[in-house]
């Protein structure tokens, strides 16, 4: 009885923390495992956003630059 005692002394914040990491891993796993088929859409059209984006911002880029080049040619004649 007093080694039993000692034995759940010695090994009870051990056994907290045990079943406390359990949990937290049980969570992550869960979490990971469930991901919403909306968070992958959402997340899809967000970088299709991104990607038009980029586009818009090399076209107007492209278009500045052929504004300033006529300019040049234009003022420099």
């Amino acid at each position: 009885m007093e080694k039993r005692r000692e034995h759940q002394e010695r090994d009870g914040p051990n056994r907290v923390r045990k079943e406390m990491n359990m949990k937290q891993k049980d969570a992550q796993k869960m979490a990971s495992s469930h991901k919403e088929p909306q968070a992958d859409q959402a997340e899809a059209d967000h970088e299709g956003r991104l990607q038009d984006h980029r586009e818009v911002g090399r076209t107007l880029r492209a278009s500045v630059r052929q504004d300033w080049c006529w300019m040049l040619i234009k003022f420099n004649a």
